[in-house]
């Protein structure tokens, strides 16, 4: 979210021609704020300033099928996308603090 999709895509171009056969790789990546109502568009608006403030700017968004076209292009073999829901239901079941994932982010895991 941080670099553009030119240098995201650079950079696993480049994994992807050195790694092992098998290997995998997984990364989190945010889906546009444009995809979503107009209430989680204010949320985000929000969340991206505060981080903004950080020094931090998030430019790059991903579709997570647009994406795993693009990663199976420049060679990996397998692409999961893996959503707020799915996230939520894995790492984050029945917390007492209620921490979880919100809308935007996602998990990809791809492999060699």
């Amino acid at each position: 979210m941080y670099a553009s999709r030119e240098k995201m895509m650079t950079i696993m171009k480049y994994i992807s021609s050195f790694t092992p056969s098998g290997s995998g790789i997984v990364f989190d990546y945010v889906i546009s704020p444009l995809s979503q109502n107009f209430l989680r568009r204010l949320i985000f608006r929000l969340l991206s300033n505060k981080v903004r403030s950080f020094g931090e700017l998030w430019q790059t968004f991903f579709d997570p099928n647009s994406l795993i076209t693009d990663l199976k292009a420049i060679g990996f073999k397998r692409a999961e996308d893996i959503a707020p829901k799915e996230i939520n239901a894995r790492f984050y079941n029945d917390r007492a603090d209620k921490l979880m994932v919100g809308n935007f982010g996602h998990l990809m895991k791809v492999q060699l």
